[in-house]
């Protein structure tokens, strides 16, 4: 199953690629891609065709995003708090690890009884 397919407004180049091929998917009269290809072109900014399964395509204007008003740091800081772990207790674990690693069949059936 695929989803939604948007087509952004693109430069007649990149319409090379989806030549014959209209937005449904299909290959198209000459004609009816010319008009495609039009409307395609012409999309004002923040403007879209989307597809969607067997649904007809339509137009659709995105969102204007909005730049965030906090600082990124306030977020890097609390999950460094949260979720950091001093280098030291992480050279240990690996240590560890590595001990575990390197020892031999001997040494863990010595060790077993």
């Amino acid at each position: 199953m695929q989803g939604p397919t948007p087509f952004f407004g693109t430069a007649a180049i990149d319409l090379e690629n989806h030549r014959g091929v209209g937005f449904e998917g299909r290959v198209v009269a000459p004609t009816q891609y010319r008009t495609e290809m039009e409307r395609l072109k012409n999309l004002l900014q923040r403007h879209c065709i989307v597809k969607s399964g067997s649904e007809r395509c339509i137009e659709v204007q995105v969102p204007l995003v909005r730049l965030p008003q906090a600082h990124y740091t306030d977020l890097l800081n609390r999950s460094r708090y949260r979720y950091g772990r001093a280098r030291a207790d992480i050279e240990s674990d690996i240590a560890k690890r590595q001990e575990a690693l390197s020892r031999t069949t001997d040494d863990v059936l010595k060790d077993w009884e």
